[in-house]
C-alpha cells in the first residue's frame, strides 16, 4: 500500500509549508499515480475482494477535475450498498486548519464538500458524509492543498463505490404468482457462503452466480405468497472482517384490474389547466412511491423551479404519497406572477431503494380580469 507514504508526504510537506510559506511553483509535486486499495483502512483483514476497485484513471471514469498526477489516498469504506446511504466515509488524508493563505478545497465528485477533521493536531484524518442522493457507481473524493498560489500545490485523490441491485421483472402480477425474478448486484465480495436475500426482511432461499473478475453477483429468486404493492428486497454479504455490502430494490405486484401505473412511472394531472392568477389548480398523481416525500413546485416549461406548490402562497406543505403511491393536492398561481404556458412537477428525490421519480403536467396562467386602478377608474378586461 502507497496510501502512508502519500500521507506522510502530505503532512511533511505542509509543516514545511507553515514554517516557510513557499509559492504554489516551489512546492514539490507528487506525480505517483496510485490505483486505490482494496478498503484495508482500520488494519481490516483482506478475506476477499470486488473486482475491479474504483481507481484514479480515465478508463474507470475518474472526473475531469482529478488530475491524473494526484497522489492517492484510501477512502473507508470503499464499497457499501444503496441501503447503506447516508454513510460516514474518512480518508487517510492528513487534515489541517487552513488560512488565508494555506488551505485545501475538498470536492465530492467535482463538487465542495464540507469535512469533519478526525483526530488531533496533524493526525486529523478527513473525514465526510456521503448523501442519500449518491448514485450507483465510481464516487471520487478530492483533496487540493494551495500554498499561496492559484493552482494547485498538492492533489490526493481516492475512489469508492456504491452498489445497486436490480430486480427483472421488477414487475409482476399476483396472477403470475410464483415468478422467478433475476437479481443482478452491481459490486460484491467473490464469497459464495457470506450473501443472504430477504423479502421484506424474510429470507428466501438463493444460489448466487458470481463473476469474480468484475465483481458482479446474479441470483434467482422465487416470488410467491406477495401481497399487491411494493415489496423490498435486500441482498446483503458480511465478510468477516469486511464492512457489509447491503443493496436493495423494490419487487412490485400489482393486482389485476388496478388502474395505478407501478412506481417508475408517476403522472400528474391539473384541473383546471388554465389558471387565472390568484385561483387555485387541483394537481392529483399516481405512480409515485408510495409513503415517500413528494415536492411539488410551479416550473417554467423548461424546468426551472418558479416557486413551491401552496395553497395559500406562504409555504409549501410537506407531501408525501400515500400508501397507493398517489398525491392530492392544490397549488395557487400567485398573483402578479409569471404568466403564459408552464408546468407543475413532482419529484421523489433517490434514496435507498428508490429511485428519483420525475412527473409534469402542462399548465397555462392567465392574468385575472381586473387591472389596477389609475386615477378614480378601474380598467376592466373581458
Amino acid at each position: 500500500m502507497q496510501s502512508g507514504g502519500s500521507r506522510q508526504r502530505h503532512v511533511r510537506h505542509r509543516i514545511a509549508a507553515a514554517r516557510r510559506r513557499p509559492s504554489a511553483t516551489a512546492a514539490p509535486i507528487v506525480t505517483v499515480l496510485v490505483v486505490v486499495c482494496a478498503g484495508l483502512a482500520g488494519g481490516q483483514a483482506r478475506a476477499a475482494s470486488p473486482g475491479a476497485s474504483p481507481s484514479a484513471n480515465p478508463s474507470a471514469g475518474i472526473p475531469s477535475c482529478v488530475s491524473s498526477t494526484a497522489g492517492s489516498v484510501t477512502v473507508s469504506p470503499y464499497v457499501i450498498g444503496n441501503a447503506q446511504l447516508p454513510a460516514t466515509f474518512t480518508t487517510n488524508d492528513a487534515y489541517f486548519a487552513g488560512n488565508a493563505t494555506y488551505f485545501d478545497v475538498y470536492t465530492l465528485d467535482c463538487q465542495k464538500i464540507n469535512v469533519i477533521p478526525v483526530g488531533s493536531g496533524e493526525t486529523q484524518d478527513v473525514t465526510f458524509v456521503g448523501g442519500s442522493d449518491l448514485s450507483c457507481g465510481p464516487h471520487y473524493f478530492d483533496d487540493k492543498y494551495y500554498a499561496g498560489g492559484s493552482t494547485p500545490d498538492q492533489e490526493f485523490a481516492g475512489g469508492f463505490f456504491i452498489s445497486c441491485i436490480t430486480a427483472n421483472p421488477s414487475t409482476i402480477l399476483s396472477t403470475q404468482e410464483p415468478v422467478s425474478v433475476t437479481l443482478t448486484g452491481s459490486r460484491f465480495f467473490a464469497d459464495y457462503s457470506s450473501f443472504s436475500v430477504t423479502v421484506d426482511g424474510t429470507q428466501v432461499s438463493t444460489t448466487p452466480t458470481i463473476d469474480g473478475r468484475a465483481g458482479t453477483v446474479t441470483t434467482v429468486i422465487t416470488a410467491q405468497g406477495l401481497a399487491c404493492g411494493p415489496h423490498t428486497v435486500t441482498l446483503s454479504e458480511k465478510l468477516a472482517g469486511m464492512n457489509p455490502i447491503i443493496a436493495t430494490t423494490t419487487l412490485t405486484v400489482q393486482c389485476p384490474g388496478s388502474s395505478n401505473p407501478p412506481p417508475g412511472n408517476p403522472t400528474m394531472t391539473a384541473n383546471p389547466t388554465v389558471v387565472v392568477d390568484g385561483d387555485l389548480t387541483h394537481v392529483t398523481g399516481t405512480g409515485f412511491t408510495p409513503g415517500a416525500p413528494v415536492t411539488v413546485t410551479w416550473q417554467t416549461t423548461s424546468g426551472t423551479v418558479l416557486y413551491d406548490c401552496s395553497a395559500n402562497a406562504l409555504t409549501g406543505k410537506p407531501l408525501s404519497a400515500d400508501a397507493s403511491g398517489k398525491i392530492d393536492t392544490y397549488c395557487l398561481a400567485l398573483p402578479h406572477g409569471e404568466m403564459g404556458a408552464e408546468q407543475i412537477a413532482g419529484d421523489q428525490p433517490a434514496a435507498g431503494q428508490t429511485p428519483a421519480e420525475h412527473a409534469t403536467v402542462a399548465v397555462v396562467v392567465e392574468g385575472g380580469s381586473m387591472q389596477p386602478s389609475t386615477g378614480d377608474q378601474f380598467v376592466f378586461r373581458r
